[in-house]
Parts: structure tokens; C-alpha cells; sequence
């Protein structure tokens, strides 16, 4: 099982789960939702830096 795919148009949630898509808002909004859905420490460990920054700038929004 891979634990995390660093591809820039490939974001990994969980062994079952992917999506796919560039940078863009709509992204960034599902990103957000499964942020808010997933327990925080799971999510981390297998999201990519790319996401983890797109993360960091929401907070910044809220």
C-alpha cells in the first residue's frame, strides 16, 4: 500500500480515496471540507507538502 502519492494533480486521503484536479478553488474548498471531516492527525501524515501549504493558507483565511 502506498501511503502517499506526490503528484502534483494527485492529493492521497486514504487507501480507498483519491481525487484528482490542479490548483484551483474548487480544490481548495473539498480540500477544506475533508480537512474538516478527517481526524487531523490522520490526515496529515499522508497529505504532501503541496497540501499541507493549501491547508496553512486557509487557516490563514478563517
Amino acid at each position: 500500500m502506498m501511503d502517499l502519492i506526490d503528484i502534483d494533480t494527485i492529493y492521497f486521503i486514504d487507501k480507498n480515496t483519491y481525487f484528482m484536479g490542479s490548483q484551483n478553488q474548487i480544490n481548495l474548498g473539498f480540500c477544506y471540507a475533508i480537512i474538516r471531516i478527517y481526524p487531523v492527525s490522520l490526515f496529515l501524515r499522508k497529505m504532501t507538502n503541496h497540501l499541507w501549504n493549501q491547508y496553512r493558507f486557509l487557516k490563514l483565511l478563517k
